[in-house]
Parts: C-alpha cells; sequence; structure tokens
C-alpha cells in the first residue's frame, strides 16, 4: 500500500468506510507491534462516524483474533497484502485486539471537534484559561442569556435604554414585532461564526456614537436619494402633461414609461425596463395616438430621452450607495448592539468558566500563529504518525488550516495520510465547510486567510499524486445507480463552469448486476398540491408495508424539519407506525399542545388568542356543542366545554394536579399515546427540581419545547422520516422524496461590505448583509459567485437524497416546465431531467416508473410493536373505605388471584413439589392442582415437550393488551387455558377467541382454547 499521501473522492455507496477500516487494519497490522494504534489518529464528521469506525475496528480484530475470518473477503484480501501467515495473521490481531481494549483511551478515533478540545485542554494555561473550564454546546441558550442581560441593562444604563427604545420604535414603524429578543438572536449568531472572526473583531469596537453616525449618514443617504429621483420623475411627467400627452398616447399604455416613472413617485425604488427601453426607442407614440399626438412626440422625442437617460444615469451614480444605506438600515439596530453582546458574552465566559464549541477552532489558529505547529501537536502526549480525514468535504477552512502542520509534519517524517470524501456530497456550507479544498486539492480555496495560502499547500504538492475515485457503488441495485449517473450527467451542465469538476467524470458502475430495482416518479398537479402530496404519500407507504417491506426499512426524506412534522403526524393518524426526531416534539402533540392551552386559559381568562384558537381546534375536531363563540372566552365557559365536571375545584389545585385533571377530563389516560407519558414525565421532572408556579412553568415551556422529545428504542419497527442532512451516511431499502420543489437560491450566507468613510462618516468597518442582498448592492460578482454555491448546494442535497435507496426510489415534485429553461426550483431539474433519460417508462405525462416494484418475503418471527396504554384514575380517586361486603368480595379476588400466580410456575406435575414450600400450599390446593396438570383435557398442556409461557403480556397493533393464563406450544400444536373462579360467561368465550386470534397473526398455528372453572371443576373446549 501506498504509504504517502491518498485522497480519495468516494461517490455515494462506494464502500468508503471501508476502506477506511482497512486502511486502518493496515497499518495497526503490518509490524509486529501492538502499540501502533497510538500513533494514528482518525478524525470524522460525526460522533456516530466515530462510534461506527471503532466498533468496526473491534469487530474485524475479534473475527482475526477468533479466527472467523475466511467469511470476509476484505480481511483475507487484508492477509495477503500484509504477506503474513495465517498464524502471523490470528497472533497479531489478538495482540492489538487486546492492546486497544485495555487502552481503549488511546485509540484516536473522534471528531475534530474532539481532539481540538483535546488540544485546547493541553495548553490552556498558554491560552489564559482555567484548567478547569467547560464546554457548552447550546450556542442558542448561551446568546439568549446573553440577550437577556444586555435588555436588563436598559433598567440601570440610560444608554442602552434610550437606544433599545429607537430600536422598538423603529419596528412598530416598520411594522414589525416590538419583541427585539428574536431579531437579536438571529443576528448574533454572527459571533459564534469562527470563519468571520477578522471582520468582527472591527465590528464589534462600534460603539453607540458610531452607530448613530451611520444611522444619520445612511438617512441622509435615503432621503435625497428618494428627492432627487422623484424630482427627476416628476420632471419628466410635467414635461408630459405641459405638452398634453396622456398615458393612453405612449408606446405601452398601461406598461409605458409613463407609467414606470409615477411607480417611482410612489417610493418604488425601480428600474423599470420600459425605461431602458424608451431612451432608445425610434417611436414614443402609441398607434391609437391621433396624428397630431404623433407628431408633437416625434417633435419632442430627443428632450423626452434626454431626459431619460439623465435619469438612467442617476440611477448608475446613485443606486449603489442608496442601496449600501438602506440595506445597512434593515440592521443597525442589531449591529450596534452586537459590540455589547460580545462583550455580554466574554463576562458570561470568564465568570460561568465555559467555552463554546465555536470558539475551539479559532483558539487553535491563534496558538498556531505564536508556537512551532509540531510542538503543539506534540503536547497532547501522542506523536500521530499516519493521519486520517474522513468526510473531508465538510470540513471547514479553519478546521482544516489547523490540521495541516500536523499532515505535513506526518508527511515529510515518511508517514501515510489519507484523505477521503466526496465533492458532492458537500451540504454544510452553512457550518463553513468547502468542498473545493478537496476538489481542487491540493490548491487552497480562496476563502483561506492569504497567509495560509502559500508554504504548506505548496508542499503538499509535493507528495500528491492526483486525487483517486472510487466508482462503484455496492448500496444500490442497478437502476438506481444508472438513474443517478443520467440525472446528474445531464444536471452537471447547469453548474457554474467553476464548479464542472464537481459531478463531471464520477459516473458509477453498479455491482450488483442483475437486481435492477424499482423507480417510481411522480409529478403533482399545483392545485391542491399540498394535500394531494400528503394523501399519495401515505398511500405509497401503505402499499409497501402491504408488499411485506418492513415498516423500518423505509426512509421519507424531506428537505425541511417543518415538514418532517407535518408528515409524521398525518402518518400517525393513518395508523402508519412512524418515527422522526422533529415528528416526536411534544410540541408538535395536539394533546399536548390542548393541555398546555387549558393551563394558559385557566391563568389567563381566555385573554390569549393562541389558546382560544387551540380549544376551538379541539371542540370542532370533537363535534362538541356550544353555544357561545370561542374567540370571547370567559371563565364560565369550560364548564360548557366540561358539563360533568367541577370548575370550580380548579381554582385550588396546583399546575401539576390542573394538567393530570385536564387529562382525565379528556380522556387522555384511557388509551395514553406516547407524547401524553413523556409530557408528564417531563413534568414531573420540572416539579421535582422548581416550585409549583405557572409563570416560571409556562416561560420553561416556551423555551423547552423546541427540544422536548419522546424517547424511542433505536430499533423501533417503524417509518423514518427525516431531513437530508440527518440521512447522510444512511441507506433504507425503500427511500420516498416528498414534497421535492424547494428553492436552488434561498441561502443567507454572511457576506461583509467595507463602507466607505467619506460617506458614511466612520474608518473601515465591515458590516454584514445576506448574500440575498448582495445583488441589491451591486456586488454582482459576490452575488453571481454566491448564487452559484448556492445551486450547487441544492444539487448536493439532491445527491444525497437521491443515492440513499438500495432497492427502490419514489419521487414526487410539482408540476413545471419540463424544458430545461427554469433552475430555481428543484422540481424543474427533475421534471426536465425525468423526460430526456433513458429508461423511465411514461405511464402518463405525470407519472413514469422503471422496473418492477418488489413484494419483499414476509417475515414470520413474531414481532411485538410497543404502544402504551394506561388506564388512569387520578390518585384521590383511587382511595376508598372499606365495606363488608367489599372485604368478602376482595377475599374472593384474591383466592383468585393466588391461584392464577400459583399456576404460573406450574410448568407441569413435577413442578408441584417444588413450590409447595414457596406458597406454603394447603392440601386443598394441592389437590386443585392435580385435578388441573391431571385432567386428560388438559394433560397435552402440562406434558414435559412443551414450551410454556405463563400470563404473557400481548401487545396489539392496535394498542389493546391481552393476558392469557397458561400459553403453551410443542411447535406444532399450541394449547390456551384461561382459568375461572365463577361461573361460565359468553364474554369468557369472545376473550379467549380474541387471544387466540391474536396468537394466530403472531404465527402460532393449531391452537386448542379451553377455560378451566376451578370451583366447579369443569373444562370447556371453545371453538
Amino acid at each position: 500500500m501506498n504509504t504517502n499521501l491518498q485522497v480519495i473522492n468516494a461517490s455515494a455507496g462506494s464502500g468508503k468506510t471501508t476502506l477506511l477500516v482497512k486502511k486502518y487494519l493496515y497499518l495497526i497490522l503490518q509490524k509486529n507491534n501492538p502499540f501502533v494504534f497510538r500513533g494514528i489518529l482518525a478524525i470524522t464528521f460525526t460522533n456516530k462516524a466515530a462510534q461506527e469506525m471503532k466498533q468496526r475496528v473491534t469487530e474485524a480484530l475479534t473475527l482475526i483474533a477468533e479466527e472467523n475470518y475466511e467469511q470476509e473477503q476484505v480481511l483475507k484480501d487484508l492477509k495477503n497484502e500484509l504477506k503474513l501467515t495465517h498464524t502471523e495473521f490470528t497472533e497479531r490481531g489478538k495482540l492489538v485486539l487486546e492492546a486497544i481494549l485495555h487502552n481503549y483511551s488511546d485509540l484516536a478515533i473522534s471528531t475534530i471537534d474532539a481532539f481540538v478540545y483535546r488540544l485546547i485542554k493541553t495548553f490552556s494555561k498558554d491560552l489564559n484559561l482555567p484548567a478547569n473550564f467547560e464546554v457548552n454546546l447550546n450556542q442558542d441558550d448561551v446568546l439568549k442569556e446573553c440577550i437577556d442581560i444586555l435588555v436588563e441593562k436598559a433598567s440601570t444604563n440610560a444608554k442602552i435604554a434610550e437606544y433599545l427604545t429607537d430600536y422598538i420604535k423603529n419596528n412598530l414603524e416598520e411594522e414589525s414585532s416590538w419583541r427585539i429578543e428574536k431579531q437579536l438572536l438571529k443576528f448574533s449568531q454572527i459571533l459564534v461564526n469562527s470563519e468571520s472572526k477578522p471582520q468582527l473583531e472591527k465590528l464589534t469596537k462600534i460603539k453607540f456614537e458610531q452607530i448613530l453616525v451611520i444611522q444619520q449618514a445612511c438617512k441622509k443617504i435615503v432621503e435625497d436619494y428618494y428627492n432627487d429621483l422623484n424630482e427627476k420623475a416628476k420632471h419628466i411627467l410635467e414635461f408630459l402633461k405641459q405638452n398634453n400627452i396622456q398615458v393612453n398616447d405612449i408606446s405601452g399604455k398601461s406598461n409605458s414609461f409613463a407609467v414606470a416613472l409615477q411607480k417611482i413617485i410612489n417610493d418604488q425604488n425601480i428600474l423599470p425596463n420600459t425605461i431602458i427601453k424608451a431612451s432608445t426607442a425610434e417611436k414614443l407614440y402609441s398607434p391609437s395616438a391621433s396624428k397630431e399626438i404623433k407628431a408633437l412626440l416625434e417633435e419632442i422625442k430627443n428632450d423626452i430621452q434626454a431626459k431619460l437617460i439623465d435619469l438612467l444615469n442617476f440611477f448608475e451614480v446613485r443606486d449603489d450607495d442608496f442601496n449600501v444605506a438602506s440595506t445597512l438600515w434593515k440592521n443597525i439596530y442589531q449591529t450596534g448592539l452586537l459590540g455589547e453582546l460580545q462583550q455580554t458574552l466574554q463576562n458570561q465566559k470568564r465568570e460561568k468558566n465555559f467555552l463554546l464549541i465555536s470558539d475551539f477552532n479559532a483558539l487553535v489558529s491563534e496558538a498556531l500563529t505564536q508556537e512551532d505547529a509540531p510542538f503543539i501537536y506534540l503536547r497532547t502526549g501522542e506523536k500521530f504518525n499516519h493521519i486520517f480525514i474522513d468526510e473531508f468535504q465538510d470540513t471547514s477552512t479553519t478546521q482544516w488550516s489547523n490540521m495541516l502542520p500536523l499532515v505535513e509534519n506526518s508527511l515529510s517524517d515518511g508517514n501515510s495520510v489519507f484523505l477521503v470524501g466526496d465533492v458532492k456530497q458537500s451540504i454544510y456550507r452553512w457550518r463553513g465547510s468547502e468542498s473545493e479544498q478537496l476538489a481542487n486539492f491540493p490548491n487552497p480555496p480562496k476563502s483561506l486567510p492569504k497567509h495560509l495560502q502559500t508554504e504548506k499547500h505548496l508542499q503538499l504538492k509535493n507528495f500528491f499524486n492526483g486525487l483517486e475515485i472510487l466508482d462503484t457503488n455496492y448500496r444500490s441495485v442497478e437502476n438506481i445507480v444508472s438513474f443517478n449517473n443520467q440525472v446528474f450527467e445531464l444536471l452537471s451542465k447547469k453548474i457554474n463552469p467553476n464548479f464542472n469538476s464537481f459531478f463531471e467524470g464520477y459516473i458509477q458502475k453498479p455491482n450488483k448486476k442483475g437486481k435492477l430495482g424499482y423507480l417510481e416518479f411522480n409529478i403533482l398537479p399545483e392545485e391542491n398540491y399540498h394535500e394531494t402530496q400528503l394523501e399519495e404519500l401515505a398511500k405509497v407507504v401503505a402499499r409497501k408495508i402491504e408488499l411485506n417491506n418492513k415498516p423500518k426499512d423505509i426512509l421519507i426524506l424531506t428537505r425541511g424539519n417543518d415538514v418532517v412534522a407535518e408528515i409524521t403526524a398525518f402518518l400517525t393518524d393513518k395508523n402508519i407506525p412512524v418515527i422522526s426526531s422533529e415528528g416526536l416534539l411534544l410540541k408538535n402533540s395536539p394533546k399536548v399542545c390542548l393541555l398546555m392551552a387549558l393551563l394558559n386559559y385557566q391563568y389567563q381568562k381566555g385573554q390569549n388568542t393562541q389558546v382560544n384558537a387551540t380549544l376551538w381546534y379541539w371542540v370542532q375536531k370533537n363535534n362538541l356543542e356550544i353555544s357561545f363563540d370561542l374567540t370571547d372566552l370567559e371563565s364560565n365557559h369550560l364548564q360548557l366545554i366540561f358539563p360533568n365536571q367541577n370548575i370550580e375545584k380548579l381554582a385550588t389545585k396546583s399546575v401539576f394536579e390542573l394538567l393530570e385533571t385536564f387529562a382525565f377530563w379528556l380522556g387522555f389516560y384511557e388509551n395514553e399515546d406516547a407524547f401524553i407519558s413523556a409530557f408528564f414525565n417531563t413534568a414531573i421532572e420540572y416539579f421535582s427540581k422548581h416550585s409549583d408556579g405557572y409563570n416560571a412553568f409556562a416561560d420553561w415551556w416556551n423555551d423547552n419545547k423546541n427540544k422536548l422529545a419522546v424517547e424511542t428504542p433505536g430499533e423501533a419497527n417503524a417509518v423514518s422520516v427525516m431531513t437530508i442532512h440527518k440521512a447522510k451516511g444512511l441507506q433504507f431499502d425503500c427511500v420516498i422524496l416528498p414534497f421535492f420543489n424547494f428553492k436552488t437560491f434561498g441561502g443567507r450566507y454572511t457576506n461583509w461590505v467595507e463602507l466607505d468613510e467619506e460617506k458614511f462618516g466612520i474608518s473601515n468597518p465591515y458590516l454584514p448583509i445576506s448574500s440575498s442582498n448582495a445583488k441589491a448592492l451591486n456586488h454582482i460578482e459576490e452575488y453571481e459567485a454566491e448564487k452559484a454555491k448556492n445551486f450547487l448546494d441544492a444539487l448536493n442535497l439532491l445527491y444525497v437524497a437521491l443515492t440513499r435507496p438500495k432497492k427502490e426510489l419514489f419521487i414526487f415534485t410539482k408540476n413545471s416546465k419540463r424544458d430545461g429553461s427554469s433552475v430555481a426550483y428543484i422540481n424543474n431539474l427533475l421534471n426536465y431531467a425525468i423526460e430526456q433519460i433513458e429508461g423511465p417508462k411514461a405511464i402518463n405525462s405525470e407519472k413514469y416508473i422503471w422496473g418492477e416494484e418488489f413484494e419483499y418475503q414476509k417475515d414470520k418471527t413474531p414481532e411485538l410493536n410497543l404502544k402504551t396504554s394506561i388506564n388512569y384514575t387520578p390518585w384521590r380517586e383511587k382511595i376508598k373505605i372499606s365495606t363488608s361486603k367489599a372485604r368478602f368480595k376482595n377475599r374472593a379476588m384474591a383466592k383468585g388471584e393466588r391461584f392464577h400466580e400459583i399456576m404460573a410456575h406450574i410448568i407441569n406435575i413435577e413442578s408441584l413439589e417444588k413450590i409447595s414450600s414457596k406458597f406454603n400450599l394447603t392440601a386443598a390446593e394441592k389437590d386443585k392442582i392435580q385435578w388441573v396438570v391431571n385432567h386428560p383435557d388438559l394433560k397435552p398442556s402440562f406434558a414435559p415437550e412443551v414450551n410454556v409461557i405463563a400470563e404473557i403480556h400481548i401487545l396489539t397493533p392496535e394498542g389493546k393488551k391481552y393476558i392469557p393464563d397458561r400459553f403453551t406450544t410443542n411447535g406444532n400444536e399450541t394449547f390456551l387455558i384461561d382459568y375461572k373462579t365463577g361461573e361460565f360467561q359468553k364474554k369468557y368465550e369472545t376473550q379467549l377467541n380474541q387471544y387466540a386470534e391474536t396468537l394466530q397473526k403472531m404465527g402460532f398455528k393449531n391452537i386448542t382454547k379451553q377455560l378451566v372453572f376451578t370451583e366447579t371443576e369443569d373444562v370447556y373446549l371453545v371453538n
């Protein structure tokens, strides 16, 4: 194997992880030294990927050590490449495995953030950091706290109070919310963006006084612009009026330059094409104008066009300043508070002794400029000889620049560096990743600071032998691979020429030839698109489950979290088992929302519009008849919603008791779902640590509802719904892509504008603007570059989505033009592609299929679907005063319960003696047990060869719970027994038939059903 620099572009499904593990195993088994692994650093992008690689390394070593690797071709190839005998190979495997397991903390396979954290911990003293600092992973919570502190300062700081007051007044004038916290939180994300640190250092030094200077400059530029623009437009219209020229006399009439001038006067800062065209037009008059007007317009045409050209010159000269001023004005108040927020953030870090994860890379970068790079890395206590970096396309420029000295040092010592990624799967640019780092390797990305673009990258060129490509797909069947090859070969032609290489030449070869696969492409009409999409999606999922797809093998992918939640809720209503992180948020449960609405109503007395709307929804959904308008609720109206309950008692209850009471009244405990269960578990945990106050609980709920979710087992047999970003690296038999009509240009990346000191009164500040405003600011080059990158991001997202399926792919798009002229939405591209590529067969203009749909073999193993159902009565209502009649009834029940418990321990007649002492059986009880186990009709159930399952809990997919008393099977026959102490009732027979029907669905056959009445000693065979 090549021990120098290897850079690999690994397309989806091409065995990247297998290659990484094989390369890693080669290095740790190459020498007869079990501790070689200590000198290898493997960097991954996520914790999950790091754990997977550790697991695969240890599992492979286990197979080698146990001499059980003959079925693994990769390990057999590894042995041959190492040129080891079987004995040498297994012996080394044993020693290395033992060394790793005994020194597991030395196994340096981790995320890059974890590695950098380790570095910072090592030289925290040099960075003036406390040795025991903590890492706060929730940056939003930290920023919210800083904003709250800033707002509180207004009570003691007149300058801040005046500034915030002006900010709020400006929002109200602009018809925005007076609650500025959300605006500040969104804007303050700049503070935790390590890629913007140089500009931030200048920006956060701007004081309030300087902001006022910029404000006044912006105000003057905007006002002067509008005044001068309006004067010029009015001057031209007045000239037309003086010559008695009407709108209908001018070419274009309602779409003429005269109408455009009026729009300008109405405060619309536009440059209509009609003005540009009119400035050079041969004729200005309408065909319907009179001869006199035509002659007049010909006579004054040069004067009109001279005035229009003057107006166009005004746009060209003044429009740039106007756009900068008006754009800055939108965020000027937030910008002015950044310095104060930055100071507050630094104070919080010092006082609470923490760092944000976004601080890590900046700190290492700073340290690298002060010390010799190899020395810094050596201080971790390890000398890393070999370097692995996975998902290289997702590494940020700062992270790569920090790793570069370590990479270069390793190569200089003759060791190996292994970089692997896929430029087509670069979907984390919003986190600072740069796919060009892989596509243009070893040339540095343009966004990298100039002092880091030269020396180290020049040294890399000496070791670089070219980009290797893994072009075989081991994941997907042939039709899926062919479809993706054709789609991206076609769509890559739409990419900006600077990025053509990202998709060109990466055609994959299918490894699973002959297993063709199935593709279904649906184009839905625009009318009722949303509702139609949900219904069609549910039909496809139901169909796949009917064709024996396990729900857990089906994946639904979307672009945004909001759609994930909606799909999850919709499929759940259709009784389709579904799981998703966003869809399982407690706030997405209508029942939880109703409980919180009732709680808020009780304390706010119907003054909250959202509360009223939630209650109104519930009333309509349950067809409750009420005689009042829920938009005007009063306190006594709860009695009308709950007519049989004592509303007055609510005033005496605590917050938790109120939630319990409302849940009981609404029947939520009769068939409690996972959301209600998780909600009350969360509430119990909250009130165990906090006082039972409404305001504090309501605030806590509002702050945390976006992350409180139902916890589910990882192996739940349910359809997965997730975003494309979360699905990266995953694979499923069947993948469904609904709502595939997202924009190809919609990112909000931060650009920086350097202000002109002469115009804005302040020297050299950089102010942030979103990429969508770059065009308006006449930064056309930056805008077009950003637009091209956005388009590439969209294609990368599409690539990740289309390469998740192993066997089947279903796509739903919205109807649109199919001629390839529009690329604004992803459905424009897909609808165009489906008609161009070979393979898919058009059923009609809205549906295409390719291949044959799979019908999977039914899984014969009975599966238990978990569904919680708790019959609940408030604990106060469980307290009863015992009476003599009740005591008599309870004795009979106790006798029956004891008999059931004893029989649950009886396997066969031999079990009697074993449990006799345990239960201290009476003679009468022994006789009764002997009668049961020796009864001729019951004897087969107590035979020695049967498998006994006593009082098993069976949960049905509908949430019902069955507990048969005795259930045995010998493989061919099944015996079902239920013990009764009273007399025969028809319902006992019905109950036993329900048990049997459920067992049949679980795969048990030839079921004998028997009712045993212990008091009368009768046995009934149930048909």
